[in-house]
């Protein structure tokens, strides 16, 4: 996952908000950081084989329009409970804790 980029599609079976984008970037080994909805974050993440845990996120306090703010606090919730990790081609599938399906993210380009 080191060096790759996602943007959320699903939270479960909700279809993620097309704006603002939320998505999930792993910069370098230990590390996360993304856009929660309308907030950045950054924090922590420990893989170990399809095993990933993250650690405290830290993110931004702006507000949010519409249901963006819901979004973004059922997306990171989802991200703290988060227990395994599936790749599937472009595909990014996160199981949490208390969700019946996992979170769905599509590979991004990675912008240099």
């Amino acid at each position: 996952l080191w060096g790759s980029e996602w943007q959320l599609q699903l939270i479960g079976s909700q279809a993620a908000l097309p704006q603002p984008i939320a998505t999930l970037n792993f910069p370098q080994t230990g590390q996360t950081a993304g856009h929660g909805s309308c907030n950045r974050f950054s924090g922590t993440v420990e893989i170990d084989k399809d095993r990933l845990r993250f650690g405290p996120l830290i993110s931004t306090k702006m507000a949010c329009p519409g249901g963006a703010s819901e979004q973004e606090s059922r997306y990171l919730g989802a991200l703290r409970g988060a227990q395994r990790y599936e790749v599937q081609g472009d595909t990014l599938l996160i199981h949490a804790q208390g969700m019946d399906q996992p979170l769905r993210f599509v590979r991004t380009t990675v912008r240099k």
